[in-house]
């Protein structure tokens, strides 16, 4: 936290991560950066891959006032890289396949839903209390 505080001159408020990640989150938490768990959510009977994917494309999708709810800025070079080259790998012949976005360089995608599925607008918002992991003295962990 210090760290990014002294690089941006911002604190962090809150931060979502992979909810698989099990140990990336531990790994932060010992460096005093809680990462939350994103939420799963399922829609339309897609997987929570892409029920996050079409959560993301809510956001970005105009409003009544012509305005997206989600903002990519210019300086975001990464997350705009990953959105040019983001694909989907062709669905089978089968009746119930589905398309899959390629798992590969999607980092900042990744994030982006972890976003979108968690976030909520102040006075929406369900507040979780966060997980606070505790080390163990003895064996570090």
């Amino acid at each position: 936290c210090e760290v990014i505080l002294a690089e941006t001159k911002q604190s962090v408020l809150v931060t979502w991560g992979d909810p698989s990640a099990e140990q990336a989150q531990l790994d932060y938490a010992g460096f005093g950066l809680t990462i939350t768990p994103a939420t799963r959510i399922f829609t339309q009977g897609q997987d929570w891959v892409k029920s996050g994917i079409i959560k993301v494309q809510e956001m970005l999708k105009l409003n009544d006032r012509q305005k997206p709810r989600l903002y990519i800025f210019k300086n975001c070079i990464n997350t705009i890289r990953e959105f040019e080259s983001y694909r989907w790998l062709e669905a089978k012949e089968a009746m119930n396949s589905q398309e899959k976005p390629v798992k590969t360089d999607d980092h900042c995608m990744d994030a982006l839903r972890y976003f979108a599925v968690s976030w909520s607008p102040i006075g929406l918002q369900r507040y979780e209390e966060p997980v606070i992991i505790r080390t163990n003295p003895y064996t570090g962990y």
